[in-house]
């Protein structure tokens, strides 16, 4: 692991450009669900997220971890199967806890 330290930024991924990603080219999304926050809305922000950052080319993967404390996701297998390689882009979503 690299001692670089990537800046943290709170705010929606799909509304904003995006972070600094490290030397390695990893980016980390981490979205939490909420009342209005569930499976097609996250789903959304995901495809948006996924297509904005396979278009850089400092970018070759994307974690996304979608953290469900109170299971508003009902299909999170569903949610998962946005994980994929998008040309040089690798996908992996995580949704978690499982119930």
């Amino acid at each position: 692991m690299s001692d670089e330290k990537i800046p943290f930024r709170k705010e929606p991924a799909h509304l904003h450009e995006p972070i600094s990603f490290s030397k390695q080219k990893k980016l980390l999304l981490v979205k939490k669900t909420r009342s209005n926050l569930r499976d097609n809305e996250v789903g959304k922000e995901l495809i948006v997220d996924i297509e904005r950052y396979k278009a850089r080319k400092d970018c070759k993967l994307a974690y996304c971890f979608v953290y469900d404390p109170a299971h508003f996701i009902r299909n999170p297998a569903g949610l998962e199967e946005l994980s994929r390689n998008e040309g040089e882009l690798a996908v992996k979503v995580v949704v978690l806890p499982k119930r």
